[in-house]
This record gives C-alpha cells, sequence and structure tokens, in this order.
C-alpha cells in the first residue's frame, strides 16, 4: 500500500474511534464477556509449528494427510460490535505421517483485508457485528467514502478467509463468503503458505459461498455467489475437474438475502432465497436493528438445471412456510416419487445476534418484562428437516426430523456426509447436536450418527465439559463401489 493512501486511511481512525465508543455505550458492550472472544473460541495469539506431537490411543494406520480447519481470529480485539462470524481467517493443521508420527500448524490467510489493516493499524472494513443502529450504518457510510476516495480498493477483495476449506483441482482454498477463495500451498510436514486470492484466471467476478459442492462422480465443482448492494444479488457457476471456470449465471433474485448454504443432485442445483434479508435502512429504527431482518415471507427454494444457459429463465421456484437454513446436509431426486428431496438444519427464524453474548444484553428489557425464553429458543434453534419438491406435479411438503427421549426436537447443525455420498442419496450422517438448557447456552454437547431413512438417531457421543466441536469429517478408505454402505473413518477436533 502506498505512503499517500496508508496515511489518507489513518486519517479515519478518528471517526473510527468514535464510532466504536458510540457504538459501544449504546449496545453496552462489553467485549470481555463475548462468548466468541473466550475459550475455545478466543483469539489464538501466537502461530506455531509444532511436531511430533505426543499421541495418546492409535492412530489408524491407513489415516495418512491432513486435518486441516479454519476459524474466525481476531488480530485486534474490537471495541464496538463482534460476532462469531467477524475475524480474520486462520488454518489449524493436524499432519498425520505415513511413520505415525504427527504435526500441529496453524496460520493466519495473508488476506488482502489483513494486510491492508495490518499496514494501517486497525479495522477498516465494516463487521457483522457493527451493522445494527445508527452507529452501524454511519460505519457503513464511512466505508463507503473510503471505497469512493479509492483507499480501499473492492478489486483486491476484502474478505477475511476465516469460514471453510475445500480441496480442487490440487488447491487447498480458503473460503468466505463476501470474497473470492485464497489458494493456499501444503507443504510436505503440513505447513501453509498463501499463494493469494484465486479468480480462476481473472473469470471469476462474483464472490464465492463458502460452502461449494463437489460431485464424486465428475469432480466438478459447483458454487455460487451473493452481494447485497447491487444487483446480480446471487450468481452461478461451475467449474470443471481441472479448475476450469466453465459459466456463471445471474439467479435473478429480486431482494438481496443472506444465503450461506446450498445443495446439488446430480442433475440440479437447489437455491435457499429463504427470509433473512439485507435492509440498511432499518438500522435507523433502533440501536439494535440489524441490517439483516427476518422477514415474513414464503421461504422459495429455486431448483436449476446443473448445466444451464440463463439460471434466472430455467430456474423452478418452489414455496415452502417462513424459516432459515444456514447449512444442508445433502440432496437427491427420488426416482420413484420424482420428487427432490432435501436434507437441512432448519429453524422458525433466525435471529444474527443470537450468537453472541451480546445478544443477552440486547435482550435485557425483553427478558424483565417476561418474555418467553422458550419459545424463543424453539423458535430460532435449528433442527433436522426435510423439504421434497415434486417436479412432475410442483408439490411441496417438509417434515422435521428426529426427537430427544424427552420428544422435544433436537437441536442440531453442522452436518457430514460421506463425501462420496453427495448429490446421491444418504441413508447416514453425522450432526452436531445439543439440547437448550440455559437461555442462551447449549448444553450436553454432542455428535450423532443419524439414520435418514427412518429419522432417528442411533449414537451418540457426548463431548466432555469445556470442549466444543462444529462438525465431523469423514475420511474414506478407500473409493467404494456403493458408497452408501461403505466404511469410514470419523475424525473431528473438540
Amino acid at each position: 500500500m502506498g505512503g499517500v493512501q496508508s496515511v489518507c486511511l489513518r486519517l479515519f481512525r478518528p471517526l473510527d474511534f468514535l464510532l466504536d465508543v458510540i457504538q459501544a455505550r449504546a449496545w453496552k458492550v462489553d467485549n470481555a464477556k463475548n462468548t466468541f472472544l473466550l475459550g475455545n473460541y478466543g483469539p489464538v495469539e501466537k502461530e506455531l509449528f509444532e511436531k511430533n506431537l505426543n499421541v495418546v490411543g492409535n492412530i489408524p494406520a491407513e489415516l495418512v494427510g491432513e486435518f486441516v480447519r479454519n476459524g474466525p481470529n481476531p488480530q485486534t480485539i474490537p471495541r464496538g460490535g463482534y460476532h462469531w462470524f467477524d475475524g480474520d481467517g486462520m488454518l489449524h493443521g493436524v499432519r498425520i505421517n505415513p511413520d505415525g508420527t504427527v504435526n500441529y500448524v496453524n496460520r493466519l490467510t495473508d488476506t488482502n483485508r489483513l494486510k491492508l489493516e495490518k499496514s494501517v493499524g486497525s479495522s477498516l472494513i465494516p463487521r457483522i457485528g457493527e451493522m445494527k443502529g445508527k452507529s452501524g450504518l454511519s460505519k457503513l457510510m464511512a466505508y463507503a467514502l473510503k471505497t469512493s476516495l479509492r483507499l480501499v480498493n473492492l478489486n483486491k477483495g476484502v474478505g477475511s478467509a476465516n469460514t471453510a476449506v475445500q480441496f480442487h483441482d490440487g488447491k487447498l482454498l480458503a473460503l468466505v463468503e463476501n470474497d473470492h477463495p485464497y489458494a493456499i500451498r501444503v507443504l510436505q510436514d503440513g505447513q501453509f503458505e498463501t499463494i493469494g486470492r484465486h479468480s480462476y484466471g481473472g473469470k471469476l467476478k462474483h464472490t464465492f459461498t463458502a460452502h461449494p459442492k463437489i460431485d464424486a462422480e465428475t469432480n466438478e465443482l459447483i458454487f455460487f455467489g451473493y452481494q447485497l448492494h447491487a444487483k446480480p444479488y446471487c450468481t452461478y457457476s461451475v467449474a470443471s475437474a481441472d479448475g476450469e471456470l466453465l459459466f456463471s449465471t445471474d439467479l435473478g433474485l429480486k431482494q438481496a438475502v443472506m444465503m450461506h448454504d446450498f445443495a446439488i443432485t446430480k442433475e440440479y442445483s437447489l437455491f435457499l432465497d429463504f427470509p433473512l434479508e439485507f435492509h440498511p435502512k432499518e438500522m435507523c429504527s433502533s440501536p439494535s436493528y440489524s441490517a439483516f431482518r427476518f422477514v415474513d415471507r414464503p421461504c422459495r427454494i429455486g431448483v436449476v438445471p446443473r448445466h444451464c444457459a440463463n439460471a434466472e429463465e430455467e430456474a423452478r421456484w418452489f414455496e415452502f412456510r417462513p424459516g432459515y437454513v444456514f447449512h444442508t446436509m445433502n440432496a437427491w431426486v427420488d426416482e420413484d416419487s420424482q420428487e427432490i428431496v432435501l436434507y437441512a438444519c432448519r429453524s422458525n427464524r433466525v435471529q444474527l445476534d443470537s450468537f453472541s453474548r451480546q445478544w443477552e444484553l440486547a435482550r435485557a428489557e425483553e427478558e424483565e418484562s417476561g418474555a418467553n425464553d422458550k419459545v424463543f429458543e424453539e423458535d430460532t434453534t435449528p433442527y433436522p428437516h426435510v423439504y421434497r419438491m415434486n417436479l412432475k406435479t410442483g408439490a411441496t411438503t417438509e417434515r422435521a426430523l428426529c426427537t430427544e427421549e424427552s420428544g422435544r426436537r433436537m437441536g442440531c447443525e453442522f452436518p457430514t456426509i460421506n463425501p462420496f455420498c453427495v448429490a446421491e442419496r444418504t441413508d447416514m450422517s453425522i450432526w452436531h447436536t445439543w439440547i437448550w438448557i440455559a437461555k442462551t447456552q447449549p448444553s450436553r454437547e454432542s455428535l450423532r450418527l443419524i439414520l435418514s431413512r427412518t429419522a432417528k438417531w442411533l449414537v451418540k457421543l457426548t463431548l466432555e465439559k469445556e470442549s466444543t466441536e462444529e462438525s465431523a469429517c469423514l475420511c474414506p478408505e478407500t473409493t467404494p463401489s456403493n458408497p452408501s454402505s461403505w466404511r469410514t473413518k470419523t475424525m473431528g477436533i473438540c
């Protein structure tokens, strides 16, 4: 970054500091008590490379390679709002060597955003945790001024690469949904090196979901990207097995929505136009109003042929009752009924603030007035759910899956399946589950093996106290002839 640019950005620091102070006071922010800045979610200050770790138990001889996790790791503790989805991307890797020794490494992904903010010494890009109230809108306006003055170059990307990873065409991609992927080189000993922002030779013109899908038969990478400030609000793309971007097409959404995940079958791609919409003007209405609002309208699932010339014209839209899905499990076509079947984690509604302890403070007045915590909990807790769309008649059905022994719906997230079963009928899956005990904190967290066909859970692995798990990783032993019945190794970090 040039010296003049750096000096000009530093001139904004007093304004940014003032907006942070206003925001912190208006929301009663105390980041020293923020769930996602503490414990297992707290910032990791050092980058490490540790060889020959002590191993408790035995590692299967066939389990060789690297297990990689990605997650947000803020380099500076914010003064204003902070959300779980904020923070700079940090990769954690456990390298299992052929001789059974194990190495550990963690590295920040060297994004353009990280380099820019390091050079200035403060945060420049608005965070989700700041997008509330008039102070949040003021932050967005200050950011728009920085971009209009070309002090922040949007063409170079402003994403944090902090959400997920995907391996395709010999590249490890670090992902976040508001930017292009970052290509990562994985060295023989397990260490990481950031290659740079990956744009498919300059062909990629839109953002990139954190949850792309790979078809195990064709090895195609299927993905989409959404944006909030202007049309096209959502663009669909497919890359070939050798990493060539085959096409991109506008889905034709009329309203900007947060679309975190999607699903594929062998013939179709499924897009979730669900009612978590972007309405920044409503931030003026209240200090607690977010730019993202859950609105009362039907959910729409768009079914698009895998290889289509014009997604807007070729999409078929199916409506369901209001709700929200952050993560899907899998989808396939039931050949007997000609229905598309989609399994996902659905909640009745969603409130982004509910992911943080700051939500507790925002709800203080409601609690004092006797608000029904149980109703709120059950409305916002995601649970296993199945959607069905009849391709012949256009009819739709949906229902919840799996209950606890008490009869309550089982809270769940981060479903995982055998990677060779993507887009095919899936009989078994692993979900991170919990039972809500306190107002905002899940208790008795566990991993469960769920039999999709009967909607029953078969095996439960309860996590130890103070441990946190996001999703399991299923590691295939060999390429199977029958993916739905072959054995796998389950691997996770708690």
